[in-house]
């Protein structure tokens, strides 16, 4: 019964999961009931605006992917799901409400012990912690082996939200924010090397160039 609710919950979507998640934290940190529904409501808005970007963009690059194919004649034997099947692939495990202790349990203790300052608060892509776990488990047969797996992905996950913390801070505007996804990873990656640009005098000189390698250099990285 509790993973049919569980389900149901999740089945309506970051924009409505999250911001419950967000009053539920904001009212036990004693914030204010208005502004506790106030900022659960803006990052509603903000996930509802987001998905109407996306949309758009792949209404309009998919009829040219389409259109690349067919000129072309390339053929192509794997194909990118995108990350709909794979959540599904995720909770139709057996084990996957677990996760959600899990992440929770291994979060606090190292706020506790000191050892991260990020209190993750994206229950949603706890599905990606689940995925890794299915996809270890299935590969060894082991399902402890998968669960250690999903514990070493929470914990880069809050180090990487450190890495990039003070980054998104300044991109966003906002105070005290990160993002714990682990497909920031690259970010992490790539801020040594936009520091070490900044020692070299040819790219200090011509900010234009220094600018044009950057992003030559992330494109090689993707």
């Amino acid at each position: 019964m509790f993973g049919n609710i569980l389900n149901y919950i999740l089945g309506l979507g970051a924009a409505i999961f999250l911001p419950i998640i967000m009053i539920i934290i904001g009212l036990i940190i004693k914030m204010k009931f208005k502004r506790a529904i106030v900022s659960g409501l803006t990052l509603g808005v903000a996930f509802t605006g987001m998905n109407v970007v996306l949309g758009f963009m792949f209404d309009t690059i998919s009829p040219v992917a389409s259109a690349f194919v067919e000129k072309t004649g390339i053929q192509l034997n794997i194909i990118d799901v995108g990350w709909s099947p794979m959540s599904a692939i995720a909770w139709a495990w057996p084990y996957a409400l677990f996760m959600f202790p899990l992440q929770i349990g291994i979060n606090l203790l190292m706020l506790v012990f000191k050892q991260t300052n990020i209190l993750n608060v994206d229950l949603w892509n706890v599905w990606g912690k689940i995925f890794t776990a299915t996809m270890v488990a299935a590969i060894t047969g082991n399902i402890a082996l998968g669960f250690i797996a999903a514990a070493v992905q929470v914990i880069v996950e809050l180090k990487i939200g450190e890495a990039t913390q003070k980054r998104t801070q300044e991109i966003t505007g906002i105070p005290g924010v990160t993002c714990t996804h682990y497909m920031t990873l690259q970010c992490v990656i790539m801020e040594p090397v936009n520091k070490l640009l900044d020692y070299i005098p040819l790219f200090k000189l011509d900010g234009q160039l220094q600018m044009d390698w950057r992003l030559k250099y992330q494109e090689l990285l993707r």
